[in-house]
């Protein structure tokens, strides 16, 4: 009897241990469930255009106006956060574009960013921001170098 119990207390730690072995080692060998992190940035496309935008995290809570443009057919989208003006883009036409010429608007023919079989588009940063976005237009040249056209 007294074997029985020693054999029965035997069998009963080897199987508990077996069981520990088995379940430490297969959590050990499973794969870690990779992190997936937030997007670092904000993206605006606009589809009616084919033109799309990537904005830095700090620009939570961007609107973007459409407004006539002065100097074209099309419409100039107005990058805003607190109702200012950071940045602007402007939607020409081909043939439109094709009239503006260095010497009459240097400003416009200097800021083309990209194109696609329909349009021409130009972008600009606003000149005039107040001290409490300064660090937004600073960021403007960045921005405007991930502007495709689609």
């Amino acid at each position: 009897m007294k074997k029985l119990v020693i054999a029965l207390l035997v069998l009963a730690a080897l199987g508990f241990g077996g069981y520990y072995y088995w379940t430490t080692q297969k959590t050990k060998t499973q794969p870690e469930t990779p992190v997936t992190e937030e997007p670092q940035i904000l993206t605006y496309e606009n589809t009616n255009y084919g033109f799309s935008v990537e904005l830095p995290l700090t620009w939570e809570g961007y609107t973007v106006k459409e407004r006539a443009s002065e100097d074209a057919e099309l419409p100039t989208f107005d990058f805003e956060l607190q109702n200012e003006s950071i940045f602007a883009v402007s939607v020409y036409t081909k043939e439109e574009f094709s009239t503006i010429t260095e010497e009459e608007n240097p400003i416009v023919y200097g800021t083309k960013r990209a194109e696609n079989t329909l349009y021409v588009f130009t972008a600009i940063g606003s000149q005039d921001v107040s001290d409490a976005l300064y660090q937004r237009r600073v960021e403007v040249e960045e921005i405007l170098k991930t502007f495709k056209a689609k």
